[in-house]
């Protein structure tokens, strides 16, 4: 069975198909949302750092903006769906976090 993930109640597509002010972004960004604290004070020293350089690295996030202070974050599979089959929706601006 598929998974669908949902947003307000919808899929990303029925989203982004019934809010017309609705868009896709990329935001290229450093990866420390996923920061988990638990995980950090179980590793060591070594593992510590390797942690946090990895969590430091760029890394592009998918986004649907429902305005401009409410967004949905996409998966790198849902966001190329959306690109290729609506790319009048897509902000062609990368936004640098």
């Amino acid at each position: 069975m598929k998974q669908v993930r949902l947003y307000a109640g919808m899929t990303s597509e029925q989203y982004l198909l019934r809010h017309p002010e609705s868009f896709i972004c990329t935001r290229i960004c450093d990866q420390m949302a996923d920061y988990s604290r638990t995980r950090y004070n179980r590793m060591n020293g070594v593992e510590q750092e390797k942690y946090m350089k990895r969590l430091s690295e760029k890394k592009p996030f998918y986004y649907l903006y429902a305005s401009q202070t409410s967004m949905y974050r996409l998966t790198k599979t849902e966001y190329q769906y959306l690109s290729q089959k609506y790319p009048d929706r897509v902000r062609v601006k990368e936004l640098e976090v």
